[in-house]
């Protein structure tokens, strides 16, 4: 794919560009708790209140990276990140990294994700904890694995059944709120699954129609709202999961030809709480996508636009825009773009910490 540029500077746009000066092909990205890492054939690290990117080479022999996430913050605890390649997780802490093997049997590795613990004793063992803490899922093409702890550095994969095993998206706020989303394909419908409580579990049920050539879907999640994007078939939103169902946001829906295929719009809330605005990354054209921001009264706004070089004629397989991530402490939102690298977007009367030579 052709390098991603950025256009002339837009009125309406947040300030930003693009964060590394020499980037490789990124594609997977998280942020959680001021730490932002984003991955593929090299690992990008930017520490709380960091102005510049860390860079490392993914564990020797093990080839790119497939999917980052990174750890919430706990008291008490060091913030981890992990690291997915083809076989092996690895994950990053002060005292150094340690690395699991994935089951033989699992696929092909799609998405990580930190997410509450779910317990379906008696299968599993130990027995659940007093306090409620987060775990790592891994979800593959084959089964969705869950990282529970051992005492050990790292844990034990044990995999999951019921209908959360069937997760096409797995969707976190990092404030409790948990959501998955799975294709039933007797009735052709997404079917989107909330944690409304977790001892017991308590789940809110969600259905919408699946696209006619269903591909892949994405996920967010912040607190009540949920929304979910699909290829050339837009993306849906509630502002209640209990009580409201799924409804287009028009604007969101790109004027492309329905004959090509495109990947499902990669989206990020701006934050845990109900009204918490939705970004969106909107292909418009073969070359051209926008990252769109809708807040809680449906208004959107185009923040950024991300431009592949090249004429109209050069079909755009893989949109520029991987993947969103959210940065409440630099209000923030980042794109792992392809091979332009990293992107950012700042909100309007938020310092950029953007060095000036990164600023586009």
């Amino acid at each position: 794919m052709a390098p991603a540029r950025l256009p002339r500077y837009r009125a309406d746009a947040w300030a930003g560009g693009f964060a590394v000066a020499s980037p490789v092909y990124t594609g997977s990205i998280s942020a959680v708790d001021g730490t932002v890492v984003a991955a593929t054939e090299l690992i990008y690290r930017l520490r709380p209140g960091a102005t510049g990117f860390q860079t490392r080479e993914p564990p020797e022999g093990m080839g790119d990276v497939v999917a980052v996430a990174v750890e919430p913050r706990r008291p008490g605890s060091e913030q981890r990140i992990a690291v997915a390649t083809m076989h092996e997780l690895h994950l990053y802490g002060a005292e150094g990294i340690a690395s699991v093997p994935f089951p033989e049997d699992h696929g092909e590795v799609v998405e990580l994700l930190w997410g509450p613990m779910l317990w379906t004793p008696p299968r599993w063992a130990p027995d659940p904890p007093g306090e409620p803490i987060d775990v790592l899922y891994a979800r593959c093409t084959d089964v969705l694995l869950q990282l529970v702890p051992d005492g050990g550095p790292s844990g034990t994969f044990m995999q999951l059944d019921g209908p959360v095993a069937r997760a096409r998206a797995l969707a976190t706020d990092h404030a409790g709120g948990f959501a998955f989303a799975c294709l039933d394909e007797e009735t052709w419908q997404v079917e989107v699954w909330t944690l409304a409580e977790r001892e017991p579990q308590l789940w809110h049920y969600r259905s919408l129609a699946a696209p006619t050539v269903f591909d892949d879907v994405g996920l967010a999640i912040a607190g009540k709202s949920l929304a979910v994007s699909f290829g050339f078939d837009g993306v849906w939103m509630t502002r209640d999961c209990k009580e409201h169902p799924f409804t287009e946001l028009e604007d969101l829906r790109g004027p492309l030809d329905p004959h090509d295929r495109c990947s499902a719009a990669a989206i990020a809330f701006e934050g845990s709480a109900d009204d918490a605005a939705l970004f969106a990354a909107v292909q418009d054209t073969r070359t051209m996508q926008h990252i769109v921001r809708v807040d809680a009264e449906g208004r959107a706004q185009r923040i950024a636009e991300v431009e592949v070089a090249g004429g109209d004629e050069e079909r755009l397989i893989l949109p520029p825009v991987r993947a969103l991530a959210w940065d409440a402490t630099r209000r923030t939102v980042w794109s792992a773009t392809g091979r332009a690298g990293i992107m950012c977007s700042t909100a309007p009367g938020a310092p950029s910490w953007l060095p000036a030579t990164a600023a586009s």
